[in-house]
């Protein structure tokens, strides 16, 4: 007699209901897989676009600002652009003068579309709409020294746009406006390369012959303009960030959410053909095929996949809610069903390739093993090996999580080492000595690091610079670089070399010259101009390598090179500037040429992280005086700097300060011919909050993986002992003692447990130690770590802990089943 053509289907549903608890089971899992899924998507795109929105209240919605000279140009570029592109102009009619006749930022007339495409909503009261008002930006009004006051009169110097600070020259009027509106500084983050955005808006335009256009574009995302070669086009990186920190992590949490899915039905499905191996047979012997088996599986693991699909969806929307609500960011609740169809066919195909994979390979036994005696019998042999591969992914998935989140997901501090507000001057001329000090006493500023960068080269010399063998190699072998040291390069003339010179005021130089040794006579001559400190690292000749090395670089045994600069050294400093031709054409140079001596030699400038952020300062720079930074200037000049000035500043904040002062800051700064450079507690909290959505995925990921590896553990444990029911039953009834079975278990599967657990402690911890970096880690779930130090501990105690705590639960999955069995025959008095 043969079975029916296709009972696959009925069979498998059949089959899954008489399964009940290994059926749950699957269920269960897979239940698990895909809510984790959905909420780790749901929860990504949900975050991400709440991000986005607060950036865009504080940067302005617009992607990218064009700046043209002409209307033609502005026109022609406008053109080039997708249709999709929306786009909004504003027209800067002159530049507003602040104190001593300083560039205070650009005044102009937007179109209607400014306001909407930018998501600008003025602070208070609104646009203007008569010829006599205005609606300025707080860095406007703040940089004039006015209120916020609505309602006020504001009387404004304007210059045209060729307006020259240094010589003066150009077109300047005075107008008064009523102040209509205050307006969100959106301006200072455009304000890039010397060009000035529009921070006074007005009805009408002024009265003054040339103009340029400033066209703020929003594309859609199918529609980027990245790779655009036009230097006029700036990205609105503040809003818009070009690196994605989350979606690589993402996408290897899916992943690995998914070949989880994967081998624990692959697992289930070897238990469940092991166990039902005598219907197997009777099946086929009835008259089915190899093909009815295998779709019986798939069968069945498509009833259980799409059913997993319904009630994961569900929960994984929940999970994305709570979380997004917890972070009140429950309005941004976005539920991609782009990214979410694609991933359940992902999450099927797995579910189906794991049951066809035991169906294909499994070859079911008829021949029954003979039974011994029961002085000397042997349990039937368990799942071991699915279960070892199930304990190694628990402890490896919980144990790297460990090392991960000790260092990263917990202690993430927002209050790095680097955090400061870098301000640059703006143009050719220096920022005024006196901004230093007016930073220092604002409420809120703990900290001011003041610079001068004479980008200029500097040529100098010593004897021992002129002896140094180290140096002649180098130009031989590295065409004048010395190894690590770009900027200090070998000069044509043999003997000589090119550097930079960095001033620094009173404070920073005399706390510098302390660490590097400087008596407190010598200092008093450093600061007076009649001495200089040099950056200089010691080297070392590896003759291995045949290349020279600084000492943080170098290994053992390494052979020490006397150091260029030393203290004490006389050091012969020269610079000449060439400035244009005399009436008889001969060519005219403005120099300054000194011999001082070397007062102290700084071995690294690591320790000095607010002086050196966002400055170039390497091996080679001298460090003078204020003082003497005055006679090189006077002597000299600057072909960078045409007034004297502070080149840079870099302040830090207190810990509770909040961007209302980092605002005020860069308006002051940019009344006083500085531009805010870049915003690095901005650039902290981003990276907080991004490397926050990285940590909660990560950490999803280490408690839904160590939870489904113990339920599968689980699984595994419960079918074994539905394999090894009958045989249980027997040898009790031949008097096998209940403790002599729970032993028998107990010593099969302990060597098994604890030589498993010892291995992956050890595969870990060797990998973080020297294997994996542990920057790679971090790398790997994309958590900015730039400019951060870190002193990486390993948790030894918790990995231990938690090592002993998942052998316990595993021992315990084995070995419940066979208590619960041994209880429910001793209640029915099979057994004493």
């Amino acid at each position: 007699m043969k079975i029916k053509e296709s009972p696959s289907i009925i069979l498998a549903f059949h089959g899954m209901l008489g399964r009940k608890k290994q059926t749950s089971l699957l269920l269960l899992l897979l239940t698990l897989v895909f809510s984790f899924l959905t909420a780790a998507v749901i929860y990504s795109v949900s975050s991400a676009q709440a991000l986005q929105d607060t950036r865009c209240e504080l940067y302005g919605a617009w992607q990218y600002l064009r700046l043209s000279d002409t209307a033609a140009d502005a026109a022609q570029a406008q053109n080039t652009l997708p249709a999709s592109a929306q786009v909004s102009t504003v027209i800067q009619n002159g530049i507003v003068l602040g104190a001593d006749d300083g560039v205070a930022g650009g005044i102009g007339t937007a179109d209607d579309t400014f306001a909407q495409l930018g998501r600008i909503v003025p602070i208070s009261g609104d646009f203007p709409t008569q010829p006599d008002e205005i609606a300025m930006t707080t860095t406007l009004l703040d940089a004039l020294g006015c209120s916020y006051d609505v309602g006020q009169t504001v009387t404004l110097k304007v210059a045209a746009n060729d307006y020259d600070p240094l010589a003066g020259s150009g077109t300047v009027m005075e107008k008064a406006y009523t102040l209509c509106g205050v307006l969100p500084a959106y301006d200072v983050y455009w304000n890039l390369n010397g060009n000035l955005t529009v921070s006074g808006i007005v009805a009408e335009p002024l009265a003054i012959d040339g103009q340029k256009f400033q066209t703020f574009y929003y594309l859609n995302a199918a529609a980027p303009v990245t790779a655009s070669t036009d230097p006029a086009l700036v990205a609105n990186e503040y809003a818009y960030p070009q690196e994605d920190t989350v979606s690589s992590s993402l996408r290897f949490l899916l992943v690995a959410a998914i070949l989880v899915s994967f081998f624990a039905v692959a697992q289930y499905f070897l238990i469940v053909l092991h166990k039902r191996v005598h219907t197997i047979n009777t099946f086929l012997t009835l008259g089915a095929k190899n093909r009815d088996l295998r779709l019986m599986c798939l069968w069945e693991a498509l009833f259980a996949g799409l059913a997993a699909v319904a009630a994961g969806f569900a929960l994984g929307c929940g999970a994305a809610a709570i979380g997004l609500g917890l972070q009140k960011h429950l309005s941004f609740l976005v539920i991609p069903a782009v990214s979410l169809v694609p991933l359940a066919v992902l999450f099927l195909l797995s579910v189906l390739l794991g049951a066809l994979l035991p169906a294909v390979l499994v070859r079911p036994q008829t021949a029954k093993p003979k039974e011994k005696s029961a002085k000397k019998f042997r349990l039937a042999q368990l799942p071991l090996a699915p279960q070892i591969g199930v304990g190694c992914a628990v402890l490896l998935i919980a144990v790297s999580c460990l090392y991960v989140g000790w260092r990263v997901m917990l202690p993430y501090d927002l209050d790095a080492p680097y955090a400061c507000l870098s301000i640059k001057m703006n143009g050719t001329s220096g920022m005024p000595f006196s901004l230093k000090e007016d930073l220092a006493a604002l409420p809120g500023v703990e900290e001011v690091s003041a610079a001068i960068d004479l980008t200029d080269t500097y040529t100098v010399t010593s004897d021992k610079i002129q002896s140094s063998q180290m140096l002649a190699d180098i130009w031989v072998k590295d065409n004048g670089f010395y190894t690590d040291i770009p900027s200090l390069l070998r000069n044509a003339e043999k003997g000589t070399l090119n550097t930079t010179v960095c001033a620094l005021p009173e404070d920073e130089l005399r706390r510098i010259a302390a660490d590097a040794g400087v008596s407190d006579e010598e200092i008093e001559t450093l600061l007076a101009g009649d001495s200089v400190l040099t950056l200089w690292g010691d080297c070392y000749y590896d003759p291995a390598a045949d290349a020279y090395y600084q000492k943080n670089t170098q290994t053992e045994g390494s052979i020490p090179v006397e150091p260029v600069f030393a203290a004490g050294d006389k050091l012969s400093i020269q610079y000449r500037r060439y400035t244009g031709q005399d009436e008889a054409g001969n060519e005219v140079y403005r120099t300054y040429t000194a011999q001082l001596p070397i007062v102290g030699v700084v071995k690294s400038a690591n320790s000095y992280t607010l002086l050196t952020t966002d400055r170039l300062i390497s091996s080679g720079t001298i460090f003078v005086s204020t003082a003497l930074y005055h006679k090189m200037f006077e002597s000299a000049g600057s072909y960078f700097m045409e007034k004297e000035g502070y080149s840079s500043l870099n302040v830090k904040l207190s810990a509770g300060s909040n961007f209302s002062l980092r605002r005020s800051i860069s308006s002051i700064a940019t009344r006083r011919n500085g531009i805010l450079r870049a915003d690095n507690y901005d650039l902290i909290s981003q990276s907080y909050t991004e490397g926050t959505q990285s940590a909660f995925l990560v950490g999803i990921l280490a408690v839904f993986g160590v939870l489904l590896g113990c339920a599968l553990l689980v699984v595994l444990n419960l079918s074994a002992y539905e394999v090894q029911q009958q045989r249980l039953s027997l040898l009790l009834t031949l008097g096998v003692s209940p403790k002599k079975l729970v032993l028998s278990y107990a010593k099969l599967l302990l060597p098994v447990i604890v030589g498993t657990t010892l291995l992956v402690n050890i595969v870990v911890y060797a990998a973080v130690s020297r294997i994996v970096p542990i920057q790679s880690i971090l790398d790997l779930i994309r958590i900015h770590t730039s400019g951060r130090v870190y002193a990486f501990h390993k948790p030894v105690g918790s990995q231990i802990m938690v090592s002993v705590l998942l052998m316990v639960f595993w021992l315990s999955a084995a070995l419940l089943p066979i208590f619960s069995f041994i209880r429910k025959k001793a209640s029915k008095g099979d057994i004493l």
